[in-house]
């Protein structure tokens, strides 16, 4: 990133926006694999079970050590980056930043809530890492990121739906 742009730090609902994004690139993982362990065949079972806890996060580890940013990140322009540098982050940020997540979670999601509130829209993870999130190019409007949340949150309802019925069927 260029030193001489301005820095805009990218907030709370466009961060939500871009993993829900990403959560639905590696939820169409666990779909695809559910739909050949339907076929009940015991190699086709452990093939899956190796597709569906592997390839996403393959696929996410791949894109932020090649890019610095996920499928979400490459839609909404944004990038994961250094806080100090403002470039790619080093490699043990970007394996900890996932694992620093986690935090977050057993805290009852308040490390990605913090975002909203921090002056460099950090979550715990970010800072534990010592990452940030920016945009890269001109702004996406706000009404794509209200888009994607009215599309995106009804897909995800009936996809866990859908997994329900079939583990239900089974």
């Amino acid at each position: 990133m260029d030193s001489s742009q301005a820095i805009t730090y990218v907030g709370f609902w466009k961060r939500w926006s871009i993993g829900l994004i990403d959560f639905m690139f590696c939820y169409s993982f666990i779909i695809i694999t559910f739909i050949f362990m339907m076929s009940g065949a015991p190699e086709i079972l452990i093939s899956a079970f190796l597709y569906m806890a592997w390839m996403p996060i393959a696929a996410e580890l791949y894109l932020y050590f090649a890019e610095g940013r996920s499928v979400g990140h490459k839609v909404f322009r944004t990038k994961i980056v250094s806080v100090k540098t403002l470039q790619k982050p080093s490699s043990g940020a970007l394996i900890g930043r996932p694992l620093a997540k986690i935090l977050s979670v057993i805290c009852l999601y308040l490390g990605f809530i913090w975002v909203a509130f921090d002056k460099k829209k950090q979550g715990w993870h970010d800072k534990i890492s010592g990452t940030c999130v920016v945009s890269v190019s001109t702004p996406v409007r706000p009404m794509s990121v209200i888009l994607v949340n009215i599309i995106l949150t009804p897909i995800i309802i009936a996809m866990q739906f859908f997994l329900e019925l079939v583990q239900q069927s089974s």
